[in-house]
Parts: C-alpha cells; structure tokens; sequence
C-alpha cells in the first residue's frame, strides 16, 4: 500500500484516516510509526507536521529509572556504579547522576514496595525514597512517582504515602492502586479533606482506547491524566486518546519504556498536541539507531526538521541484517 494511502491530507497534514482505513491503521498500534515515517519522508515533512501546526517548540522530558536502588543486594550490587552505603545513599546518588548528566529537571521515583514485597510497612521505605531523590534532585527538580498499582487493596496505603510525601512536592502519581470510580472518588475526597494537590495518572494498561474509560475517569474528574502506552497504541492511537482528554480539559502524557522509538514518537505526538507536555525517557541505548533529527538540550527534546520521524537506522546494522537475509535465504 501507498503509505499516503490511510490519510486524508489538507494543506500537507493529516485532516483524516481515509474512509474505510481507520480500522486497519489504529489495528497497526505501534507500527503506524513505519507508516508515517514514510508519509513524512514522501511529503518532506517531520511527523509532528503531519499531525498538526505546532504546539510548541520544545517538550520537557523526564528520568523514569529511580528503580528500586534500595533492594539491590549480594551480586546484584556488584559492580553496580551507585553502590555502597546504605540503601537510600544509593536512590540520592542515582537522583544525583541524573541531574549531573543526563541534564534532566524533570525525575519519576518508582515506588509501590508495599505490593512488590508483600509487605505493607514497605510504605515508609516508599516515603524516604521520594525524600531521598528530592532532596539530592534539589527544590528546582519536577518529582513524579509511579507505583504499579503496588498499594493493591489497601486505600490506606495510598493515602498514608501521599501524606507522607508532603515535603517533596510531588507533582504526579501514576497507578496507585488498581483504578475503580470508587477508589478513586474516595482517594480524591481525602485528597481534598487534607490539601493534598497532585495530578492523578492512570491507563497504561489500558488495552485499547475506550470512549467509555475516558469518560468514566478524565471526564469525571477522577483522573488528571491518560498514559496510553506509545508502541502499544501507536502514534495514532494515542492522537485519539489526546482528542478524547482535551474534550474534558484533561491530559496525555505517554507511557514508554526501555524502547527508543517510543521516544522519538512521543516527542513527535508532544511537539504537536498541546495537552500532551512531557516525555519519558529512560537511559537506555540502542546503537543501530541514528535519531539525528530528535536533540536533547537542557532536559527538553525538540525535532531538528529531519522528515519522518528523523531517525535511520545505521549502516552497520544494515550491513548486519543484509549479513543474516543472505545466510537464512
């Protein structure tokens, strides 16, 4: 197929999915980003452009990999750069790294010990982590946490973290707890009764888009912000999820780990839609990868004009692939 194929353009963007198209491009999820790349390089257009005019110039990113430092232990530790001391000097000295080097401003502390030790004292451990990355990020830093849904059952929980947290201002918790109006309308009534100011976050897991979850959590206020995962929903389909949250004044901040073109396509869907304003972005690395057209300055990516998504993949990699079709054929 023609990539220009699913689009109806006007004026060089993206008006439309073709009629009769729009299944089959959500049903590609994260390979719609092979299909844009090409329709960017076809039009000598970045894909950001072929969503929409711009939303802004550049997008704040931030760390995700404050991860559990503190349970590392016997061979784990061996080696490992952050090591040594005791257990929260290693969150402070990670938090440290991540500032220092990867120059970013903005940090997201993995919390929910509770759920993954089955013990539910681990909460306190949670709390002195958040404390220990705050106060080695510095009063300047963005603080996120994210919990898996690691407080189960327990609302207490939840709460007796977010109280404990206080001090370290955080700005956004993701997956407290598995989401239900219920739990949530209760959780925001408290949150409300002590003054406790957070953006709430939520469907990573969300298998595919629902008008029905949208209205059910964004709509109602529940929830401040959808996370639609970027390479299991697609460029396109967490353009839809960003549609669906603007209607209710609420926002999209992608979910993506350890996958590099995750990256590129979120800066691409943040570049172009207002309500969708930071980027995650863990350290790992993929060489065969040459993301030239994505630049990362000060903490916040912006597109260098490259067209497609602005990344090929390198020659050695190729020459490796053509290596393997040869053998294999």
């Amino acid at each position: 197929m023609d990539p220009l194929s699913f689009f109806d353009l006007l004026d060089g963007r993206i008006a439309s999915l073709a009629p009769g198209l729009a299944g089959l491009a959500y049903a590609l999820r994260g390979l719609d980003l092979a299909v844009l790349d090409l329709a960017g390089k076809m039009l000598g257009k970045t894909v950001a452009a072929l969503l929409g005019p711009p939303a802004r110039e550049a997008v704040e990113a931030y760390d995700s990999t404050i991860y559990f430092e503190d349970l590392l232990e016997g061979g784990d530790l061996e080696g490992y750069p952050f090591g040594g001391g005791a257990p929260m000097d290693r969150i402070a000295r990670k938090t440290d790294w991540v500032v220092r080097t990867r120059g970013l401003r903005a940090l997201k502390v993995k919390v929910g010990r509770p759920g993954r030790l089955k013990d539910p004292g681990a909460v306190r451990t949670d709390i002195a982590a958040v404390l220990a990355a705050r106060e080695a990020a510095g009063p300047e830093a963005r603080i996120l946490v994210d919990a898996n849904d690691g407080y189960g059952t327990d609302d207490a929980l939840a709460r007796t973290f977010l109280d404990g947290v206080r001090a370290a201002g955080v700005e956004l918790a993701e997956e407290l707890f598995p989401e239900t109006p219920e739990r949530l309308g209760a959780l925001r009534n408290w949150m409300g009764r002590e003054g406790v100011a957070l953006a709430l976050a939520d469907g990573e897991t969300q298998p595919n888009f629902s008008d029905e979850w949208v209205a059910g959590f964004l709509g109602t206020g529940l929830l401040d912000v959808a996370q639609p995962d970027l390479i299991d929903h697609g460029i396109l389909g967490v353009m839809r999820w960003a549609r669906a949250a603007a209607r209710h004044g609420r926002r999209v901040v992608c979910h993506n780990f350890g996958n590099r073109m995750g990256v590129v396509g979120s800066v691409h869907v943040a570049t172009a839609c207002a309500n969708s304003d930071l980027i995650e972005a863990d350290d790992a690395e993929f060489p065969a990868l040459r993301a030239d057209g994505i630049r990362l300055d000060q903490g916040r990516f912006r597109l260098a004009g490259a067209p497609g998504l602005g990344v090929e993949v390198s020659d050695g990699a190729v020459a490796g692939c053509e290596r393997l079709w040869e053998v294999c054929a």
